[in-house]
């Protein structure tokens, strides 16, 4: 009686599809403070853009509940009205004055000025 061959998996075989580096939650929330800082409202899509399509969704969006969470960011539900008379309803987030302080000293780091006391 003939068995069928087995193939054991080669090492690369198990290795999941490609090995990311760590991202730091504090350079993600940077970046999302600066999104929000140039266009203050921005829905999830657009962040992602902002964010780049190398920051996974995975990683963004646990900083950005956080971020509701801590008074950085607030998060509103708009409905409005399309040219074909839809209704469509979009999440919006937005920095809250807390936010805005923010963005503000990352600038002052970013550009080498003295940070807000």
């Amino acid at each position: 009686m003939d068995t069928p061959a087995t193939t054991q998996p080669t090492r690369d075989a198990l290795v999941s599809e490609d090995v990311r580096e760590f991202v730091d939650p504090n350079t993600i929330e940077n970046k999302i403070v600066h999104q929000l800082g140039i266009f203050p409202r921005l829905s999830a899509t657009m962040l992602q853009m902002g964010l780049g399509p190398q920051t996974k969704a995975a990683e963004w969006k646990p900083v950005l509940f956080q971020m509701i969470r801590r008074g950085i960011i607030a998060e509103s539900m708009e409905t409005y009205i399309t040219p074909a008379s839809r209704h469509n309803v979009y999440t919006i987030f937005t920095l809250t004055e807390e936010g805005k302080m923010k963005f503000e000293e990352l600038q002052g780091i970013l550009h080498g000025a003295a940070t807000p006391a």
